[in-house]
């Protein structure tokens, strides 16, 4: 079993300001466990989480938008919204009888969909290489 180390460092992420106490544990290879890290991971694992970041993505939108567009009720996506903005992933703004939302950082859009398209390949090469696997050698076409 290995030994773990841990540091904890204050970090200032962007222009807006937004400080986040990060915990990080060491293994005695040196490899980095980050809480914050799988957190993150952890929030954006549902897919209806996926479905609001990418709404999001386009910018501010209220709750009842979301809802509309997501066909999804109140409830859920306030539910999945408070799982993001405990995260820090989106922030709150209220106007009136309205609270809108917004990605904390954009970029996290990019980043998503960038590991979706590469799990998407993987799992595109894997179904071809079983495919490839339980093909009969050498059958010829009869036309």
């Amino acid at each position: 079993m290995s030994a773990l180390t841990s540091t904890r460092v204050l970090v200032k992420v962007g222009k807006i300001g937004l400080c986040y106490s990060i915990e990080n544990e060491y293994m005695e290879d040196g490899a980095l466990i980050s809480e914050g890290f799988l957190e993150m991971l952890q929030a954006v694992s549902h897919v209806n989480r996926l479905r609001l970041i990418e709404c999001l993505s386009a910018g501010e939108m209220d709750v009842q938008s979301l809802q509309r567009k997501l066909s999804l009720g109140q409830s859920t996506v306030s539910q999945h919204l408070a799982i993001l903005r405990n995260r820090k992933l989106v922030r709150e703004r209220r106007a009136g009888r309205h609270v809108y939302y917004k990605l904390t950082l954009p970029s996290l859009t990019e980043w998503l969909f960038h590991g979706i398209s590469i799990t998407t390949a993987l799992e595109r090469e894997a179904v071809a290489r079983e495919h490839a696997a339980n093909s009969p050698i050498g059958e010829a076409s009869v036309a």
